[in-house]
């Protein structure tokens, strides 16, 4: 098996890679997040109005309906609140929802045979991360489950178009994808179907090899605004490679909390990204590898991020930020 080198890595392989730096990406999203922040005190404000002006009119304005309505959880009760996010921790039972997106600039065809492989190909790579980060998890004496599997239960996979482009390096569109989930996935009764405690939802996005954007997640790490927690797998891109299985691990561990390693975050210091390059540290938040088999190291620092540890020595040591589990 090959393993990707540093450079190219940070390259090709990151969570939010363009040609942007990573620390101009983070605050991309910071910012993004402050204006979908703003945007929602606004919206407030103006339902606020509305409701006077209504009380001083005869005309009633029927609000818009989903396409169904959202039923209240009255079986399982997890014993994961949501606070973190719709994903908190590493630990009990995680549900994944895979939404087969078509945008402006990509389209899925499943009339088509290289578009159902492609499609069998994300299913084949969530078996193998869930099963990684089931046994890192397990290390921790700690239970991680997952159900994923669309063929054994069809109402966990979703199809959809979209006529904007959905192929950015930030969340610009994150208003747009969550509502898309809060209209037409129906979470809370799948979390009681599948007795869940975590939901991730993938957008999985036909990119070609002349695709320059590469994966990322969008969630409660980047800003507290973004409770509904999802990945965009733009699954081909820069001429030759194709998403592996490390990269879809590397991704919902974000989901779960934790951190990249290879550029200075609003978590990691500079000086703790020099270590890790001076050492090759072959951490799955720093690097990823190659091939249908994950080699990379699950850490200490990556347990604690996550929420599987109290604490970690490379945390205090290098004066690291806080788990968003802490």
């Amino acid at each position: 098996m090959r393993k990707i080198g540093v450079i190219l890595v940070i390259a090709l392989m990151a969570c939010v890679a363009c040609a942007m730096p990573k620390e101009d990406r983070f605050e991309k999203f910071r910012e993004i997040a402050e204006r979908v922040e703003r945007e929602r005190e606004a919206e407030s404000e103006h339902t606020q109005e509305e409701a006077v002006q209504n009380e001083n009119t005869d005309v009633k304005t029927e609000a818009e309906k989903p396409e169904w309505k959202e039923e209240v959880n009255t079986g399982y009760v997890s014993f994961y609140d949501g606070e973190l996010g719709t994903a908190g921790s590493l630990k009990g039972n995680t549900l994944i929802v895979s939404i087969f997106a078509s945008d402006r600039s990509t389209s899925w065809n499943f009339q088509n045979r290289e578009c159902q492989d492609t499609r069998d190909e994300t299913l084949k790579n969530l078996s193998i991360a869930t099963e990684w980060l089931s046994k890192q998890a397990s290390q921790y004496q700690t239970s991680a489950t997952f159900v994923y599997d669309w063929k054994v239960n069809p109402d966990l996979k979703y199809e959809t178009t979209f006529q904007e482009n959905l192929i950015t390096p930030g969340g610009e569109m994150y208003n747009l994808q969550k509502s898309y989930i809060e209209n037409h996935v129906r979470t809370s009764e799948l979390k009681n179907k599948y007795q869940a405690d975590n939901v991730i939802y993938f957008f999985f996005f036909n990119t070609d090899y002349k695709n320059q954007v590469n994966p990322w997640t969008i969630g409660y790490s980047v800003s507290k605004s973004y409770k509904t927690e999802f990945i965009n797998m733009y699954i081909k891109f820069d001429e030759s490679y194709i998403a592996p299985p490390s990269t879809y691990a590397h991704e919902m561990l974000h989901a779960f909390g934790a951190h990249d390693l290879y550029y200075k975050n609003e978590a990691i210091s500079q000086a703790y990204v020099d270590y890790c390059t001076k050492q090759g540290s072959n951490d799955i938040m720093y690097t990823v590898v190659m091939g249908d088999e994950i080699t990379n190291e699950f850490t200490e620092l990556d347990a604690y991020y996550v929420g599987l540890v109290d604490s970690s020595d490379e945390a205090v040591k290098w004066k690291l930020g806080k788990s968003e589990h802490k």
